[in-house]
């Protein structure tokens, strides 16, 4: 059982990864993030759910083609990468 933030950065630290599917790869380093002031009802919903401690397990976001679903979540992934409170994260493309 963990029992520290140190001792999670410690297992995080030697999981393996895959080099280009993090929200912060090289090649996506000009990927868009959301705009300030844009989407603050959303993004204060999942910052909500991801700091609740008895929210579910996941955040389903959803819609359709280009509406915005990668932004948001590397918004997300930003702010929590900073917070140092992300765990991990996957992009496709």
């Amino acid at each position: 059982m963990l029992t520290s933030r140190e001792d999670l950065n410690t297992v995080l630290k030697i999981l393996p990864t895959a080099e280009e599917a993090p929200f912060n790869a090289y090649r996506c380093q000009d990927a868009p993030t959301c705009l300030p002031g844009t989407r603050v009802n959303l993004l204060q919903e999942i910052h909500s759910w991801a700091n609740e401690e008895n929210s579910p397990s996941i955040f389903w976001l959803s819609g359709l083609a280009g509406t915005g679903k990668s932004t948001v979540a590397r918004t997300v992934a930003t702010r929590c990468s900073v917070e140092e409170s992300l765990g991990a994260s996957f992009f496709f493309s």
